[in-house]
């Protein structure tokens, strides 16, 4: 272990900030991490579909670009992970497979979602020609389901569905794993409870709560507060812009009849997931009845988001939710009411919601670490770029 002395502040406590907390941590660093929740890893990280992204979802982008960065993170997050974590990670993956279903009202034309998989299926090829281990070990990369197949899943709206090697994690089974390996660190503090307002980067690396109390001197900050990210920079006098918040909350459900044999994604353009969790209980999420809502003005912070879910009718999205299920997966039930919500916020650089086939929420490759002399601001861009950047973060910091 190299030890250097230098004390490194992390704020947010997400998956990259705890992941990036590890990592320095084991490279010999002092890690404070701060959290404006009672308790770590307790919001968007664990409030999601769990997708592993490795470029379908990004259909839109007809230059590939996302998809290329997507997959390059994906592609490695389990190795990322295990390293990161020095243990298995296969505990934490609920499944190895999904399905994407296209839609006869898709944005994206069936023609052009064919030269979209041809053009993931190259950089798979190409992964494996330069010695990356396959995305599964069963099963090919891609495979379009049958007409026969197609017609036992589908109401006759869904024109094609595609068999692919995309894992999907139990977000739950995840941050409790990463949070316990966090606590076990020696060389982390957890500040919980502290809402950080701004970074000084002069005279020297400060975090400021929002009380106005000091925290510091560090040798170098890292704002990984996800939601809250750009307002942190604002306040500081550092250029954020071009940022949007979106609000989605997905439902945990019982599934009477009819649950899918692997998860199922609608796409592109207005979407939906169902990601069965359990023998009788599924993660679902139809866009937009179950978008809670959409600004480009985030000096708000994190605090956007609560006051959305405070007024946001879920009962109506639930339910919303479950019609459109039932229309495109005729054999599937769902329960009156829902078990349980799984509200987030996403952040990323758009001016516009999913519905404008031209929005920046389609073109996903501004992530990453932006180095601000020693403050270094992280958009995270998926879930699923945590580990990878979290490496990248603890050569840099």
């Amino acid at each position: 272990m190299r030890n250097t002395g230098r004390t490194i502040a992390i704020v947010g406590a997400g998956l990259l900030g705890c992941l990036g907390a590890i990592a320095l941590s084991r490279r010999g660093r002092r890690v404070v991490l701060f959290e404006r929740d009672g308790d770590i890893l307790g919001r968007a990280s664990r409030f999601n579909e769990g997708k592993v992204h490795l470029g379908f979802t990004y259909g839109l982008d007809r230059s590939g670009e996302t998809a290329a960065r997507m997959f390059a993170y994906g592609i490695r997050f389990k190795e990322e992970l295990a390293r990161l974590l020095d243990r298995p990670v296969e505990e934490f993956f609920l499944h190895q497979r999904c399905i994407y279903a296209v839609a006869g009202d898709s944005a994206l034309a069936l023609e052009d979602a064919l030269l979209h998989l041809d053009t993931l299926d190259g950089l798979h090829a190409s992964h494996l020609a330069s010695g990356g281990a396959p995305a599964t070990a069963s099963g090919p990369f891609i495979r379009r389901l049958t007409g026969r197949e197609l017609a036992a899943r589908f109401c006759d709206t869904v024109t094609a569905a595609f068999d692919v090697a995309e894992p999907i994690l139990d977000c739950d089974r995840l941050c409790d794993g990463v949070a316990a390996a966090v606590r076990a660190e020696p060389g982390i503090e957890i500040v919980a409870g502290c809402a950080v307002h701004a970074i000084e980067a002069a005279p020297v690396p400060t975090v400021v709560d929002a009380d106005g109390n000091r925290h510091g001197p560090f040798d170098r900050i890292v704002n990984a507060a996800w939601d809250g990210m750009p307002a942190i920079e604002h306040n500081s006098g550092r250029p954020a812009e071009g940022h949007s918040l979106r609000g989605k909350t997905g439902f945990v459900a019982e599934v009477r009849k009819g649950m899918p044999e692997a998860p199922v994604t609608f796409c592109w353009g207005m979407y939906g997931d169902i990601v069965p969790q359990s023998r009788d209980h599924a993660y679902v999420s139809w866009y937009p009845s179950c978008r809670m809502g959409f600004t480009t003005g985030v000096s708000a912070g994190s605090g956007w988001f609560d006051a959305v879910a405070e007024s946001f009718d879920f009962d109506r999205a639930y339910q919303d939710c479950r019609a459109a299920f039932s229309r495109l997966l005729p054999n599937l039930e769902l329960a009156e009411e829902p078990a349980a919500s799984r509200a987030g916020a996403i952040l990323a650089h758009a001016r516009t919601d999913l519905q404008d086939p031209g929005s920046g929420l389609h073109r996903r490759t501004d992530f990453g670490i932006h180095p601000h002399d020693r403050v270094l601001a992280v958009n995270t861009g998926k879930l699923s770029c945590a580990p990878g950047l979290a490496a990248q973060l603890a050569e840099i910091a």
